[in-house]
């Protein structure tokens, strides 16, 4: 009997060992097309002849990376992706992203970490006359799960921050746009200390620097932001997916 049991045990454990080497495999096959379609992208805005294989790219990736055992993530990034190289269909886009929105979902939970980059986006692509309140509530739910995760200090948060006051300055409210973009100065200040790139902090001066730029009494104050917000910057982006713009 004890014999017995020791085969069991000793079967489960290969068995979950056989599983978890597949959903690593589908994990890491993910970031490998991910990666190959991130270079594609740029190559086929070099050369429009690499338009048809950066679309099939986008395709493997995209079956790729909803697999089961895939982490939200990474498809994440996946549907991201699918989105903007739809971008030139709206609706296209917008309902692949929440179809991303409901997938990563049932894979960590609808409040999960994943959840903010798809919804960055979803944001950015309401940020219009007539569906700018729509979007405002996305950012906002972004914001929310940004000081869920990250902390209320931290450039995650400085970033969200930096989202909701686009959508203040498109509303015409600039005082409170730009009040907004001093707030995530600050926090990313602190959270990020002397570390650079700190992409936060260069998209906050940058919001300060074109608002007050309007005003021709304050354009030498916006140019002298100039070295601050390229130092922030550093002329890197971050890894991961693209953010909006």
């Amino acid at each position: 009997m004890r014999r017995r049991l020791l085969f069991l045990l000793a079967f489960t454990i290969v068995v979950a060992a056989t599983a978890l080497q597949g959903a690593e495999t589908a994990a890491s096959r993910c970031a490998r097309l991910l990666d190959e379609t991130k270079e594609l992208v740029w190559e086929a805005s070099q050369d429009s002849s690499k338009a048809g294989a950066k679309r099939q790219k986008h395709r493997e990736a995209f079956s790729a990376c909803r697999e089961e055992g895939v982490p939200a993530s990474l498809v994440s990034r996946a549907y991201v992706a699918s989105a903007i190289d739809q971008s030139n269909d709206r609706a296209e886009a917008i309902a692949l992203l929440h179809e991303g929105l409901a997938h990563v979902g049932k894979v960590e939970g609808p409040e999960g970490p994943a959840a903010i980059v798809i919804l960055d986006w979803l944001a950015s692509m309401h940020n219009s006359d007539d569906a700018r309140s729509q979007g405002r509530l996305f950012a906002e739910r972004a914001l929310a799960l940004r000081k869920r995760h990250f902390g209320d200090i931290s450039e995650e948060t400085a970033l969200g921050i930096t989202y909701l006051a686009t959508f203040d300055r498109a509303d015409g409210n600039d005082s409170l746009a730009e009040k907004r973009y001093r707030e995530a100065v600050q926090i990313a200040r602190t959270a990020c200390g002397e570390r650079r790139p700190c992409e936060a902090l260069g998209s906050a001066l940058s919001g300060i620097a074109r608002m007050i730029r309007k005003d021709p009494d304050r354009v030498e104050e916006a140019d002298a932001m100039l070295d601050d917000i390229i130092e922030a910057l550093d002329g890197q982006r971050p890894p991961g997916p693209p953010r909006p713009q």
